[in-house]
């Protein structure tokens, strides 16, 4: 079992860490470091998600029930979707994680 105060640290981490990846010259706007910076993250979250072993876990789906913890108790965001499937055909060519909206943005 993880302690509250690392599963913390990983929520901490997987909202305000900046983005991993860049794309130069992308028409797309992306958030800036100073975005992901500003998001809170409440300390007094009640119970984080726990992975089922303490030292054998996939990382991905721990990183993805944090971000869900957090989406549920943050009042900015909507989760439109989760785990959402793409298919080409009948053949699935990729899968979005989260759909998000945030809210008070018009589309």
């Amino acid at each position: 079992m993880l302690s509250r105060s690392r599963l913390q640290a990983d929520l901490d981490w997987s909202v305000c860490s900046p983005a991993l990846i860049r794309i130069p010259d992308d028409p797309l706007t992306w958030p800036d470091d100073d975005w992901y910076a500003s998001l809170a993250v409440p300390s007094a979250s009640g119970s984080l998600p726990q992975p089922p072993h303490s030292h054998h876990f996939r990382l991905g789906l721990h990183f993805e029930k944090l971000l869900a913890h957090w989406l549920d108790l943050n009042s900015q965001f909507r989760l439109r979707d989760a785990n959402l499937q793409v298919f080409d055909h009948k053949r699935t060519v990729g899968e979005f994680d989260f759909l998000v909206e945030q809210r008070n943005k018009g589309c």
